[in-house]
């Protein structure tokens, strides 16, 4: 199976864990889910993204790579 890669450049963010899932949560839009186990990559390139522990380690426990 193909995993997906996940930018996150354009606007401020949270990402937090609901479910084996990650939520990308963005001031003014509907929120985002996806799972952690079709993430390959999450690569993040804005300064102003909160990311929760349990995000990094549900993607690593998934063998995710993450990029800073």
């Amino acid at each position: 199976m193909i995993k997906r890669t996940v930018e996150i450049s354009s606007s401020p963010c949270r990402l937090s864990l609901r479910q084996e899932q990650m939520i990308l949560q963005r001031e003014g839009q509907d929120d985002v889910s996806i799972p952690c186990e079709d993430i390959g990559v999450l690569v993040l390139d804005q300064p102003a993204v909160s990311v929760s522990g349990q995000v990094l380690t549900a993607l690593l426990e998934k063998e995710a790579v993450i990029l800073l």
